[in-house]
């Protein structure tokens, strides 16, 4: 669903007649796939934790989690990388 685009972030909902406020409820801006995941402050405080982890810098996109994020990683150890990545971005 994150990589599709379709997770039902308050932007997505508001494209299926949704009335509610497009604010984040962490942060005063708009909350939308980008934003929820990488931009904003409780996911910055977050991400750090997969760096500490793994020494990798934290992914700045969807596109760049399955994408190159990973590139030159141990095939068995990127595998885990990307299940503790996307287990953070489920608990946001």
């Amino acid at each position: 669903y994150l990589l599709r685009g379709v997770i039902l972030t308050k932007d997505n909902l508001i494209k299926r007649n949704w009335h509610g406020s497009t604010q984040c409820v962490f942060c005063p801006h708009d909350e939308t796939i980008k934003h929820l995941f990488f931009q904003c402050k409780l996911a910055h405080s977050t991400w750090p934790v997969i760096q500490i982890a793994s020494g990798l810098y934290p992914p700045c996109s969807v596109a760049n989690i399955f994408g190159n994020w990973l590139h030159g990683i141990d095939h068995r150890f990127r595998i885990l990388l990307r299940v503790g990545a996307l287990a953070m971005i489920w608990s946001l």
